[in-house]
């Protein structure tokens, strides 16, 4: 073999060689990042779709209870007591202390039968109703806005004197209370009553 074919054939070994080196470099690279472990990740959550409850109500079958995707608030109270502040209710002892020193105006909520009936001494009979169409009772007038004012009923269940209470505190006084115990109350204490001054 002549000098000549030997260089080519070496040249040629060199560039086939060169060639396979760069092509097992390109590969060698993406099995390398396919072998490094993967970042985690998280995954996520398939979004649930909303459904309003006019369109829940049209998917359920007929006479089926259609429950409402969103809970329904708690209907607000209409107990009288909560429309009072605190400390706007007063014990039977209190009540009796008050009437002894005439340090406040008693106002009986009870019926007018009821009221005449028996009372407790001085009291002034204003029932719900006299506040019937917007109407002001008259007797109202002659009391201080700053008056303490005690408002009773029959005690027990009674809600008359709350509903009274909630009136002329509405109408500007200032110093409205509710004996609870009510004539009842007074009465099983044997406190004194009276029949009444309409």
């Amino acid at each position: 073999m002549s000098t000549k074919a030997t260089v080519f054939i070496q040249a040629a070994v060199v560039v086939i060689a060169s060639i396979a080196a760069g092509v097992a470099h390109l590969t060698a690279k993406p099995i390398s990042r396919a072998l490094t472990p993967a970042e985690p990740t998280t995954p996520t959550q398939p979004a649930v779709p909303q459904t309003s409850n006019a369109a829940q109500s049209a998917l359920q079958p007929p006479g089926s209870i259609v429950t409402p995707l969103t809970p329904t608030p708690p209907p607000a109270t209409t107990n009288s007591h909560d429309k009072l502040p605190p400390g706007t209710f007063c014990t039977i002892e209190q009540a009796k202390q008050l009437l002894d020193d005439q340090a406040a105006e008693f106002i009986d909520a009870r019926n007018p039968d009821e009221f005449a009936a028996g009372a407790i001494p001085t009291a002034f009979n204003i029932p719900p109703d006299a506040f019937a169409g917007g109407n002001f009772p008259p007797y109202l007038s002659t009391i201080a806005s700053d008056r303490k004012i005690i408002v009773y009923c029959g005690g027990g269940d009674c809600d008359a004197s709350l509903l009274v209470a909630l009136k002329i505190k509405g109408s500007g006084f200032k110093d409205v209370i509710v004996f609870k115990e009510g004539y009842s109350g007074w009465t099983a204490a044997k406190f004194p009553t009276t029949g009444g001054a309409q």
